[in-house]
Formats: structure tokens, C-alpha cells, sequence
């Protein structure tokens, strides 16, 4: 898999407290009063990662073009991915390691 990164200039709502629990109705809401308001689109946490956050872009001309970066290997040991090798660092990792609590910048 290899990466590819962007550089994102806009203006774009932080919602990072907001709860990832919100009921569909309120989501739809804060969603259309961030299109109504001209933003760009929306930083935030994942429910799946807390200390992470995510970029939800709504305007594709808030984006520079696409720069390739680092290749990454992964392992399938027959059930699931056991490692995660980078071949611009030389690391490798276990993927709970990138689930904990702690900001991560993927490899």
C-alpha cells in the first residue's frame, strides 16, 4: 500500500468536542449549517480513535495535488494483520499499537 498526502487549506469548522454519539437528526443540523455558512468542511474525533482527529472536506479545490509518500507491507497471518512493515522508516508495527490513546501520525 503506498501513501499518498494532500495539503488542505480552508476553512473548516472544529468540532473535535463534539460527541461521536450525536443522534442523526442533530448531526444533519450542525451539517447544514456548516454547507449554509460556506465552510470548507469539518475537523473531528472518530468514535473509533479519540485521540485522533479526521478532516471531512466538502469542496474539492481545498486540496493540493496528491503527493506519494511512504509504502507500507502488511502481514496476514490467516486471521488478521499481524504487522504493519514501512519501507521508509524500516519499522514495523503491531497494529493494536496504533489503536491506543495517544496522538499517532500513521507510521
Amino acid at each position: 500500500m503506498r501513501e499518498l498526502s494532500r495539503t488542505v487549506k480552508g476553512r473548516f469548522v472544529d468540532g473535535r468536542d463534539w460527541d461521536p454519539d450525536l443522534d442523526i437528526d442533530t448531526r444533519y443540523k450542525r451539517g447544514r449549517h456548516i454547507m449554509d455558512a460556506g465552510f470548507d468542511g469539518l475537523l473531528y474525533r472518530p468514535p473509533e480513535r479519540g485521540a485522533g482527529f479526521c478532516v471531512c472536506v466538502l469542496r474539492g479545490e481545498v486540496l493540493d495535488r496528491a503527493v506519494q509518500g511512504n509504502h507500507f507491507k502488511f502481514v496476514w497471518d490467516g486471521k488478521l494483520i499481524s504487522r504493519i512493515y514501512s519501507f521508509g522508516s524500516g519499522k514495523e508495527y503491531v497494529p493494536d499499537d496504533l489503536r491506543g490513546s495517544e496522538n499517532v501520525i500513521a507510521a
